[in-house]
This record gives structure tokens, sequence and C-alpha cells, in this order.
């Protein structure tokens, strides 16, 4: 599978040659009854001043840059961030990705080929698996007669299953338009990805959305909301970024409404407290100490937060829940549309690392809840041993409530359970299942 990867973005690092604008019709790839739709725009992406910022260096490494394209151009007759112009994956209903041979899979780059170079250069390369194949008088790169790869034209390379390559050579595969309620957002986006589990023969999807929700610790709420998708899409939209998804019960869409407000005032609280923190170490810090991140950092990091925060927008209504994510107009230079993509990716990264820091003030934040109801429990056991002596019954939250000692149920928030552990002569044990004994 690694060979195959590597394999595949060998192919699209040498797809690329001299770039014109053109229009290209994408309704001639994408199957009839798509289960997945990608589309990235690298060549804005590319254009960004965001991506430019990564190709900084000295004279010396600017100089080495400069040759290796020079040498690339040369043997194929491109450079890659000049020439790239879009890049998408489409994915049948039917496609079945655990299969050794798989089927309904397409990826397709666009450009302006050189494909006789790009043949030549395959052929020289004697360790690529693959064999160079002349199929309806097109020439076509053969992986093991599992995967292939050709030139529609010379705007538009195609590597994908068997089945795809050979039908759209042949004229036989059926394919539509993007859907017609996206159609508008995947022509002028970006950035496109759209899941689609309605079709009955999605069920490779399904299988994998239903292990996204059947893994471990995935919370119930998120996996109600897994189970529950129809269609899923993600695009940005000028300077705004949107997820749009529709459930099989319009519940779960007012559900999520819920969980994402609520997270987003928890996070509130959470960047409001280390803002004040910040504020607070101010008042005694050293000039030096305010410019380091415990203190500046902090704050300029509290006050993006805020920022984002403020620019989310939630809705609901019938089966279809909508989420978007405006770009603040201070930020709007820095994050041009063809740089959105990368935003995702960090995004990604920011919250691989945040993630866990939620879960860990979420746990910590449960923890105290759970340690405050077990001393209440231990309270009222004290009451009734003041009240009853030794006892003659098993002590239970239901005994203590019924005695009038406890005034509402006490529920752990990490649903364990509560025990009492009684024993003449020793203290008192409350213990949670989940929590353990007061600490």
């Amino acid at each position: 599978m690694k060979k195959l990867l590597a394999l595949v973005i060998a192919l699209l690092l040498v797809s690329f040659s001299y770039h014109s604008a053109f229009a290209f019709d994408y309704s001639k790839l994408i199957p009839e009854k798509p289960a997945m739709i990608l589309k990235v725009n690298l060549k804005g992406l590319f254009e960004s001043g965001y991506y430019k910022s990564f190709q900084m260096g000295s004279g010396a490494v600017k100089k080495a840059q400069q040759e290796i394209n020079a040498e690339i151009e040369k043997r194929l007759g491109f450079t890659f961030e000049r020439d790239i112009q879009d890049f998408g994956i489409f994915v049948g209903a039917a496609a079945d990705v655990k299969n050794p041979s798989p089927n309904n899979i397409l990826i397709f780059v666009t450009g302006k080929f050189n494909s006789e170079k790009l043949f030549a250069a395959i052929e020289q390369e004697k360790k690529l698996p693959v064999t160079i194949e002349t199929v309806s008088g097109k020439k076509q790169i053969s992986f093991k007669k599992i995967f292939a790869g050709t030139f529609l034209n010379e705007e538009t390379f195609i590597f994908g299953s068997s089945d795809m390559i050979e039908g759209l050579v042949s004229g036989k595969l059926k394919t539509v338009g993007p859907p017609e309620t996206f159609k508008a957002q995947f022509e002028k986006s970006a950035f496109f990805l759209h899941f689609s589990l309605a079709a009955a023969e999605a069920k490779n999807l399904k299988a994998m959305f239903e292990g996204l929700a059947n893994a471990p610790g995935i919370p119930a709420p998120a996996k109600n909301v897994i189970k529950n998708i129809l269609t899923l899409s993600i695009f940005d939209e000028g300077n705004s970024f949107l997820a749009k998804a529709e459930f099989s019960d319009k519940s779960v869409g007012e559900d999520l409404s819920k969980m994402i407000e609520g997270a987003r005032m928890m996070a509130k609280g959470l960047i409001d407290s280390q803002e004040k923190a910040a504020d607070e170490k101010m008042k005694t810090a050293s000039a030096f100490r305010l410019l380091g991140p415990e203190i500046a950092g902090t704050k300029l990091a509290a006050a993006l937060g805020n920022d984002l925060l403020s620019s989310l927008e939630i809705a609901s209504e019938g089966n279809i829940f909508t989420v978007k994510i405006t770009v603040p107009e201070a930020y709007r230079n820095f994050l041009k549309p063809g740089a959105l993509p990368v935003l995702v990716a960090v995004a990604g990264v920011g919250a691989a690392i945040a993630v866990p820091n939620f879960k860990r003030a979420k746990a910590k934040a449960q923890d105290k809840h759970c340690m405050a109801n077990m001393k209440t429990l231990e309270g009222a056991v004290e009451l009734y041993l003041m009240e009853n002596g030794e006892p003659k019954e098993e002590i239970t939250a239901e005994l203590l409530k019924s005695k009038q000692l406890l005034k509402f149920d006490l529920k752990c928030p990490g649903n364990g359970t509560y025990k009492i552990i009684y024993n003449t002569g020793k203290p008192t044990v409350i213990e949670c299942s989940v929590h353990g004994q007061i600490k």
C-alpha cells in the first residue's frame, strides 16, 4: 500500500506542464451516484503569500531551488508551483476500498501537460512498478492492472481504478455533474469536499462512518451524529468556510447545535480564564517577561481565539445543520481564499494539539464535580449515623434520600455509579466507579 501511495504521489508530481487559463467541465469525471467528491484549487494556494512565505531562504538556498526547478523543467517541461491547477478525487457509491482490486476511484489533475515527456520519463524509471500500454489509441500507465493513468487531453491527467479509466476512455462511464444543491459552491470554491451516504450502494462508506462512530473514546452524542449523517459538505465561500450536514433525524442537528454552542461557551470560559491569569501576571512582571509567551503569547492567542469564536455561526433548519466560520476582516489580507486549504490543514494540526488539552480540562472539571458529589454523600452518611446510630440496613443514596438527608439525586458527570462502603469502627468510604474515592 505504501508503494502504491508513493507511486500516486510520484505520478502527480510529474504530471504538470506549462499552465494556461482554461475552463474544465468536471461533470465529465464525476461518476453517477458519487459517494465522495473532493476538489482543491492548488493554483491559488501556490500563488498565495502564505505558501510563498515558506519558500524564503538564503541566496544559496534560492539558487539551489532555481537550479533544481530549471533541471525539472528541462526534462519534463514544468515547475510544480507555477503549473499546477486543480486536484481532485471522485469515489463512486459502489466503491469497495477493502477489495484487493479497488473500483470506482478516480484522481484527476489539471494543468497543461507534455504527455510525451512524461511517458518518456516514466519509461526511464525502471524501479517504478508500472507498464506503459496503448489502449483505445491512448498511451496508458498501468499498475498491475489494478490502477491506471492516462491523459484525457493536454489539460487533464486522470489516475484511478482500472474500471473508471476504462469507462472514461471508452465513453461508457455514466457521469453526472456536482449535486444541484451545491453546484454553485463546487464551481466557485477553492476547496470542496462532499460525502453522500444516501445511495443504497454506499455500503462501504456507511461501514467506514459506522466504524468511526464505534471507535473507542467517541462520546455518545458524537456517535449519534455520525450514525445519522446522510450528506456532509465542507467548502469555502468568499471569506467564509462552511460545513453543511443533512441528517436522517432533524433532532440530531438540533442536538449538535446545542453541543457546539456549549463547546463554544466552554472554550470562551477557558480563554477568558487564561487571559485573566495573564493580566494578573502583568501587574508584577518585569518588562522582559511581558514579551514572553506566558503573558504576551497568551494574550495574543486569547484575542485571536475570541475573534474566531465570535465569527462562528450555527444554524439548524429541518434536518439540515450548518456551521459557518467567517475570516475576521483584520485577517483577510493574510488568509486569502486560495490559502483556505492550508488553513484547514493548520486547523487540523491545531485541533490535534488543542483537543487533548480541552479533554484534560473537561476531565478535570468532571473530576471536581464528582468529588463534590462524593463529599455531599459522605456528609449525608454522617448525619444518618448521628440520627440513627449503628445502621441495621445497607446505606445507599436512595436510603439517604428517603430520610431527606439528600435533597436530589447525585449523578456523576462521567456516568459513574456511587457506592457507600460502611464498616463498623472504620471510616465510611465513598467510591465512584469512574473517579475512584474521595481525594
